[in-house]
């Protein structure tokens, strides 16, 4: 079974290289694996197939403990290679004080047992197949698969998804620290949420989930914002969709309450300025607000409002701005949604 599991990954790796060439990378030139003693690796550089087989010969030849890292990224079926034998073999990661861990080096990073960031780690999106967007996304499955055994941070594979990939998300020291990035213990608390394929259209993301707790795939539309985040959910199994706004700051008193969304659009060839808003009455959490959408009128009037509008301001009923968001690929990613809600 190992050997047609390997089959399989050399097939994918090598059609996606033709497609896409491995596109979770910033830099050029492969990287140097070197035995720094005590049981310690060094890599440094880009990743390659070149990198994958230098540290496979290196463990044959060494026992490993601890993997220093400082590269810009590199091949990224090279560098899920490197991180599922540290992942196995248990061996812990270090970005070193003045080192980078960009791109697809985050990967074998999040990988380690114990892990450690006192440099810098950044992380983005793959980019698209622009032959054939199913590469991409059978890729990205299998990423979002591996991180999630690793026990990376939910709010970590959140930015991710939301940095595109001409951009780096660089952590601050702060958020390494909140997120919960370094692992002094080994101690694995798998993730509750794997992302199985995912889309990012300017201000919005769309995908789909699955809630490993319950094992229940979901489809999700979500603002590119965290804090809050606005997300449209729906349920397949239970033919269920809801809305919610959620802080990961702040905290509520449950209860009831009326939320008006205001709608704003600028004028262009289509029609003039002006606004729209509806009011949704949305359960109060302990983390924000939620409310259903049961597919009456007031759901559709809705809708066409996130679709053709540019701005969203939701308001409590006192008239104060709680949240704002872009609309800014809110159609095309509406139209996606759609598209996984009708399979």
């Amino acid at each position: 079974m190992e050997s047609v599991l390997r089959s399989k990954r050399s097939v994918q790796r090598f059609i996606f290289a033709c497609v896409v060439g491995f596109a979770l990378s910033t830099g050029v030139g492969a990287a140097e694996v070197e035995f720094a003693g005590q049981g310690t690796v060094r890599i440094t550089g880009t990743i390659t197939d070149a990198t994958e087989e230098s540290f496979y010969r290196l463990l044959d030849q060494e026992r490993i403990r601890t993997v220093e890292l400082d590269s810009g990224g590199g091949q990224v079926y090279a560098a899920l290679g490197i991180a599922d034998r540290i992942h196995k073999l248990g061996i812990n990661t270090w970005v070193m004080p003045g080192a980078k861990c960009y791109s697809a080096c985050s990967l074998i990073f999040l990988a380690g047992e114990m892990r450690l960031a006192d440099g810098l780690l950044g992380v983005h999106q793959i980019r698209p197949g622009e032959q054939n967007n199913s590469l991409t996304q059978a890729v990205v499955a299998d990423i979002f698969a591996a991180l999630s055994s690793y026990g990376t941070p939910d709010e970590l594979v959140a930015v991710m998804l939301r940095t595109p990939p001409e951009e780096m998300y660089v952590f601050t020291p702060e958020e390494i620290d909140r997120l919960g990035v370094t692992r002094r213990q080994g101690e694995v608390t798998l993730s509750h949420l794997q992302v199985v394929e995912s889309t990012l259209y300017d201000d919005w993301l769309v995908g789909t989930f699955l809630n490993t707790h319950t094992a229940q795939p979901f489809y999700a539309l979500e603002s590119r914002d965290l804090d809050p985040v606005f997300r449209i959910v729906h349920y397949p199994g239970k033919n269920q969709t809801f809305g919610e706004i959620i802080w990961s700051n702040r905290t509520f008193s449950p209860g009831k309450t009326d939320l008006r969304f205001v709608f704003e659009r600028d004028a262009n060839e289509f029609g003039a300025a002006g606004t729209f808003e509806i009011w949704v009455r949305a359960d109060l959490e302990a983390i924000g607000y939620s409310w259903d959408f049961p597919g009456d009128k007031e759901s559709v009037s809705f809708m066409n409002g996130f679709i053709y509008g540019h701005r969203l301001r939701v308001e409590d009923f006192a008239g104060r701005t709680i949240a704002q968001f872009g609309l800014s690929g809110s159609y095309k990613a509406t139209e996606e949604f759609i598209a996984l809600m009708a399979r």
